[in-house]
């Protein structure tokens, strides 16, 4: 539990997936290259975003992909998908959970 928020966590893109059919949640925070460390390589979240992307638009969800490199952050960001670099601060992206309708 992280600021009274239940994690899940996935270890792969296909346990990810699993977690996501299984129910909607508030927040989705996942590495942009989830299954392909320290590559520039974004279709994980390229393909995480467009199944939530109508929750977020609809103010129903928070999705944020993080990477410690400049390079894959930059690439979702042209994108748009929402992205940070790490290191970030984790608590803002759960208020803005916390402030979901």
């Amino acid at each position: 539990e992280v600021a009274g928020f239940s994690a899940y966590t996935a270890a792969t893109f296909d346990e990810m997936k699993v977690l996501m059919n299984a129910k909607h949640y508030r927040g989705y925070l996942m590495d942009l290259n989830l299954g392909h460390p320290g590559a520039d390589e974004i279709s994980p979240a390229r393909e995480v975003y467009a199944l939530v992307r109508k929750q977020v638009e609809q103010g129903e969800a928070v999705f944020l992909g993080v990477s410690g490199r400049n390079e894959t952050v930059g690439a979702a960001l042209r994108e748009n998908i929402p992205a940070e670099s790490k290191p970030f601060h984790v608590f803002p992206f759960l208020q803005r959970c916390k402030e979901l309708r």
